[in-house]
């Protein structure tokens, strides 16, 4: 039975992209969430599937996948809703606080240029040596337990990993305008590259995986007010930059899950895990996982702000807390999977409810303008949807510091709407 279950799933997500694609007649953001769950279930069969049975699995439940895609589609509606509007332009915020905003994510990413030309030589050395990017992947780790006490040691470095997935967004909507700075834009290329490339030399692949999720993110929900040129030009690079990423990648893969014996069959599973795993991990513990995190993971700084004091900063440290637990962190469950873990699946339903009413309510629309701040919103959701089905919530622990800094660039862009709604009224221009 679980194969049929597995189907039905699929079949479920596979519906609804097509009904979607239908009424659309265009890749949109509603679109591309559809089509990653599809993808992602779809891997799910053949990790379950797969004959080298690297990976074992219980016996799959209905109910837990049914509750999974509700809870999935649920958090998707802000993005749907978005769609089906007709929106025909952006409330531009004041142009000279925007381009100090993207300044502030170019100058921090300039600081590490040093650092990524005496790394960036490990790139071809990835490719020819299928040991590199397992070293690499070590290092990073040791280095990683080594900080594990969460202490600000490279500020530079911090603000840039807040902007990492809103500077995918602020370069296409820069892109969007018909008066453009191209340094601006330029800055941004370079600063999200040279993310992505920190990754690869360290031998990790989550964040070339979430840097890429956030700008197919950004690309799809701002599509629509690309110009014909600019989406034709954007097509073109992003080949070849997806291929520029790729090879690295697949070689990273193959360094770190391949044997000399069996290579190309270690690789294939690990992808189909990979990618694939969370919707078989949810299913098996996501709605029974021996206990409860208590909102510890998703949560870790608001807790930490009302008083609470034995709550985790790091997932080591939550792993120790919570050795009860048959999953934790270690493995992707989705961001349904960490907030059933951290509440249960009944108060984890009515979170995700509330918080998509609460969303829908501030995005709407003013005569098919939407505000710059209420876009960023939904970048933020759609961010969320993507790359959380695919691995977890990504802004648990320390992340809910970036959280915390996407609120208030949201606020400081509502502000200057507000300051410019204002100076309307005050002269009759609305």
């Amino acid at each position: 039975m679980s194969n049929i279950y597995l189907l039905i799933y699929i079949s479920a997500w596979c519906f609804l992209t097509y009904s979607k694609w239908k009424r659309k007649k265009t890749m949109s953001a509603s679109v591309f969430i559809l089509m990653c769950y599809s993808f992602f279930a779809i891997m799910s069969y053949l990790l379950y599937n797969d004959p080298e049975q690297i990976y074992v699995f219980k016996e799959l439940r209905f109910f837990p996948f049914l509750y999974l895609f509700v809870m999935l589609y649920i958090a998707s509606i802000p993005i749907q809703k978005f769609d089906s509007c007709k929106v025909y332009s952006i409330q531009e915020p004041t142009m000279w606080k925007l381009n100090l905003f993207a300044s502030l994510f170019i100058f921090t990413s300039l600081l590490s240029l040093p650092a990524l030309i005496n790394n960036v030589q490990k790139i071809p050395l990835l490719l020819l040596d299928s040991s590199v990017g397992l070293t690499s992947y070590r290092e990073s780790i040791e280095i990683a337990q080594a900080n594990k006490a969460g202490s600000i040691s490279n500020l530079p470095a911090i603000i840039n990993g807040l902007y990492s997935k809103l500077g995918a967004f602020l370069l296409f909507y820069y892109l969007t305008l018909e008066k453009r700075n191209n340094w601006i834009i330029g800055g941004l290329i370079y600063a999200l590259l040279s993310w992505m490339l920190s990754f690869i030399v360290s031998g990790q692949r989550g964040g070339v995986f979430h840097t890429s999720i956030s700008l197919l993110s950004s690309y799809f929900l701002l599509r629509k007010f690309l110009s014909e040129r600019t989406d034709r030009i954007i097509k073109r690079i992003g080949i070849i930059t997806i291929v520029l990423i790729t090879l690295p990648t697949i070689a990273l893969t193959i360094s770190r899950f391949g044997d000399e014996s069996n290579s190309t069959t270690n690789t294939q599973s690990s992808l189909y895990y990979y990618m694939g795993q969370c919707n078989l991990y949810f299913n098996n513990y996501g709605l029974n996982n021996n206990g409860i995190r208590n909102g510890d993971r998703t949560l870790t700084l608001f807790k930490k702000a009302v008083g609470f004091d034995d709550v985790p900063m790091n997932f080591w440290e939550g792993r120790e807390k919570y050795p009860n637990l048959y999953i934790g962190d270690e493995v992707f469950s989705s961001f349904v999977g960490d907030f059933t873990i951290d509440f249960g699946p009944i108060l984890a339903f009515f979170l995700f409810l509330s918080f998509t009413l609460l969303a829908n309510r501030h995005t709407k629309l003013n005569n098919g303008i939407i505000p710059f701040h209420r876009l960023i919103l939904i970048f933020i959701i759609l961010n969320v949807c993507v790359d959380g089905a695919m691995f977890l919530f990504p802004y648990a622990y320390m992340g809910n510091l970036t959280l915390i800094f996407y609120m208030l660039a949201i606020f400081f862009f509502k502000l200057d709407y507000n300051q410019q709604i204002n100076k309307y009224k005050l002269y009759g221009k609305v």
